[in-house]
């Protein structure tokens, strides 16, 4: 099986138990990586549900925030 970004970055800490584990932070607020997987599969579904598809290039314009990691 081939993994991809999101399982390396994000599920691997899951699994291993640190989803209660601050992993970004900015001015506004912070997120642990059960949080930063809520957000980025929301985000994913956002951008599937705008005809967005796989493989296809996207411009993302971001303040450095919590965003950035979100949408990566």
């Amino acid at each position: 099986m081939t993994e991809n970004a999101f399982a390396w970055f994000i599920d691997r800490h899951l699994a291993e138990g640190r989803g209660a584990r601050p992993v970004f932070h900015d001015a506004w607020r912070a997120v642990d990586y059960a949080g930063l997987r809520a957000e980025a599969s929301r985000f994913g579904t956002a951008l599937l549900g705008s005809g967005i598809r796989r493989e296809q290039r996207i411009v993302l314009i971001l303040q450095d925030s919590v965003d950035f990691p979100v949408a990566f």
